[in-house]
């Protein structure tokens, strides 16, 4: 059975996450994503931290092209010929400089899809801007958002604004295809990754958005709910509550014996409750304390409250119900040992992602890949020696 991308090439000039994590999804799902590195230097996530790069890089082939030499570029113009999508992470204009811009390609391939991922897009005037995750969350008003009642707003343990661009970029990379096959010409996509935090914040900015004042956790946010929190328990484990809607909020009082809380018009609906918030955390808090994580779960399980244990790694990977799922898979990596991996998330009822590559050592499909595109073995042979994709390095 053909997979959904199956024929779809793609060129992956990115780096570090949120380019490779676009190409990631895209070779999921069957696409042809083939690796373009620097000799000698690669993508930098390879040494800065391996487990992220071992994480989004699989499915996916490598070769090595210097594109700062001219014989580089051209080896990459005769792929484009060939791609569907090309996608980039360089800083605004460095392509045009190295001459493989949009415009260039197109006038090889008017109908590849060319993707640019970049921090703050490729106009405005922090466009030249170096930048991470961190800074795009703070221009976003992300870094500005609580997350937990009592608590400054902290910085998020995940790479939100890496990951959601990349998956902007390939959901804006699958939409160009199916326009493409409407009016058969690509286009460009300009994926900034500033942009996508503030999309993802218009949920939390409602208020300011209808010219109100913008809420802050002295005059609380509405996703403040005390009883859509984290609280520790006796063992010094912590527990999730989700208890928003009135239903829930009944189970909950009624669970834990808060009838005060019932009787008074003060906690009717979820809005009084934000108001009260500090008053019914601390009061929560209590008694949460008296129980174990475990027991807490068992007691609200039966009461039909929505909670759930805070894990870690470890627990989340032994969960039964994670594991029920068959979220994780063991692949063979490196000829030496094997290499867990998280599958892709989503269940299909007539197919099944599969995963059919290792993430790739930098270079090991240079050969390969030029032999598909019609060069000799003689002619690869010679573009070595001369430095255009460096030395021969693992299976080609």
């Amino acid at each position: 059975m053909d997979e959904p991308l199956t024929g779809t090439r793609v060129l992956d000039l990115s780096r570090l996450l949120p380019g490779p994590y676009c190409t990631l999804l895209l070779a999921d799902l069957g696409a042809d994503v083939i690796k373009i590195e620097e000799p000698g230097k690669g993508d930098y996530m390879r040494e800065l931290i391996p487990g992220v790069y071992e994480a989004v890089n699989r499915n996916k082939r490598s070769v090595t092209l210097n594109l700062k030499n001219k014989e580089g570029s051209e080896i990459l113009y005769k792929m484009a010929k060939n791609a569907d999508v090309l996608v980039e992470s360089f800083r605004p204009n460095v392509t045009t400089k190295i001459g493989i811009d949009y415009p260039k390609i197109k006038k090889i391939n008017n109908s590849i899809i060319y993707c640019s991922i970049s921090g703050y897009g490729q106009d405005g005037p922090y466009k030249d801007r170096p930048g991470h995750d961190i800074n795009y969350l703070g221009i976003a008003g992300a870094l500005s958002i609580p997350g937990e009642i009592n608590k400054k707003p902290g910085r998020p343990g995940l790479p939100i604004g890496d990951l959601s661009s990349g998956l902007f970029a390939a959901f804006s990379i699958l939409a160009a295809i199916m326009l493409r096959g409407k009016t058969g010409r690509g286009q460009y996509i300009d994926v900034a990754m500033t942009d996508g935090l503030i999309s993802w914040t218009s949920v939390r900015a409602g208020d300011f958005l209808l010219g109100r004042t913008a809420p802050t956790q002295e005059n609380e946010m509405g996703h403040l709910s005390p009883s859509n929190a984290v609280f520790q328990t006796k063992d010094k484990k912590r527990m999730t509550i989700g208890a928003v809607e009135n239903d829930f909020w009944v189970k909950l009082c009624q669970a834990l014996n808060l009838n005060e809380f019932l009787e008074s018009e003060d906690y009717r609906t979820n809005i009084k409750r934000v108001k009260k918030g500090k008053e019914i955390y601390r009061r929560l808090q209590r008694l949460f304390l008296k129980k174990t994580r475990d027991e807490w779960i068992r007691i609200l399980d039966e009461a039909g409250v929505p909670c759930g244990p805070v894990y870690s790694f470890h627990e989340t990977f032994e969960d039964p119900h994670v594991k029920q799922r068959k979220l994780f898979t063991q692949i063979q990596y490196r000829r030496e040992k094997f290499l867990r991996q998280v599958r892709f998330p989503v269940k299909f009822s007539d197919y099944e992602p599969r995963i059919y590559y290792p993430p790739p050592e930098m270079g090991e499909h240079t050969e390969g890949i030029l032999l598909e595109e019609g060069f000799s073995k003689e002619e690869i042979e010679d573009l070595r020696e001369r430095g255009v994709f460096g030395v021969r390095n693992g299976n080609k």
